[in-house]
């Protein structure tokens, strides 16, 4: 008797139809596992990404905070130097309008060079 339930349609039907539903719910959460396990790597690098930044901006706090640096800094910035230097200031580059003169900047009327061109050519 239980031989012959076991041979029947319907049993074998109802088999057929847990075990796909097993196969789907596993493949489901394998797929899970696998986006879980993607984020994680992504993740890891971030923090990897974040760490050596991390350090770099250690390094520049660092590096900012020697006596190096702030004596770099007063020298450019505020012009002090050491007992026996002497600072020498060297005039800095000009704008080219100033050196040009008043009429040429005004003629040129900032057009890229394509533009003078073209106007140039093609305006007469």
């Amino acid at each position: 008797m239980f031989a012959a339930i076991l041979k029947s349609k319907f049993f074998q039907f109802a088999g057929t139809v847990v075990l796909v539903l097993i196969i789907f719910f596993l493949a489901q959460q394998l797929y899970r596992k696998y986006q879980i396990n993607q984020e994680i790597k992504g993740l890891e690098n971030e923090i990897a990404f974040l760490q050596t930044k991390n350090q770099d901006i250690l390094k520049v706090i660092n590096y900012l905070k020697t006596s190096e640096y702030r004596e770099r800094q007063a020298r450019s910035l505020l012009g002090l130097q050491k007992p026996g230097e002497f600072a020498v200031a060297l005039p800095g580059d000009e704008p080219v309008e100033q050196t040009l003169g008043a009429g040429v900047s005004a003629q040129s009327g900032g057009n890229s060079n394509f533009i003078k061109w073209w106007r140039y050519f093609f305006s007469k």
